[in-house]
């Protein structure tokens, strides 16, 4: 089981403090992809994913709010989750080398991805018909997570 230490032993320092010991009370992983805390701000989440299969990595992304106008759906690039209007947020990862460069998606609104993935719930918005099973769709959503981040990570290893 991952424990409050490993965790924090890869969140940047200045970040940390950002956490409390509530943060941690449930760590159990069975059905989830990644682990999330959401700043009470509501724009700053840390994401903590990697386990069993491979090391424990966190990044942080920024929140702010799709505007679209008209009743457009938004499909969440991690989940596949199709959202109406207000259910998707794009998130923003910050380069630590390039302050310029950004990588952006458009994800749940309050990254209840693992919930949607593992269908614990479901969204209220029609969904399209998939074939996947639970597992499927947790190692798939796995896949999305670790892709955004080694964009993210990629270019600040490559100087």
């Amino acid at each position: 089981m991952i424990q409050r230490d490993d965790i924090l032993g890869t969140v940047e320092k200045k970040y940390r403090k950002l956490f409390s010991a509530n943060d941690f009370v449930d760590l159990a992983t069975q059905d989830r992809a990644f682990l999330k805390w959401i700043h009470k701000s509501g724009s700053v989440i840390h994401v903590s994913f990697g386990w069993p299969d491979s090391e424990l990595r966190t990044f942080r992304l920024k929140r702010s709010a799709t505007k679209s106008s008209g009743l457009r759906k938004f499909m969440c690039e991690w989940c596949k989750t199709i959202h109406d209007r207000g259910g998707i947020a794009t998130f923003v990862a910050p380069s630590k080398v390039e302050r310029s460069t950004k990588f952006g998606a458009h994800l749940c609104r309050n990254l209840e991805c693992n919930q949607f993935a593992a269908e614990l719930d479901r969204p209220r918005s029609v969904q399209m018909g998939e074939t996947l099973g639970k597992e499927e769709k947790l190692s798939r959503l796995r896949h999305s997570v670790d892709d955004l981040y080694r964009k993210v990570s990629s270019l600040a290893n490559s100087q």
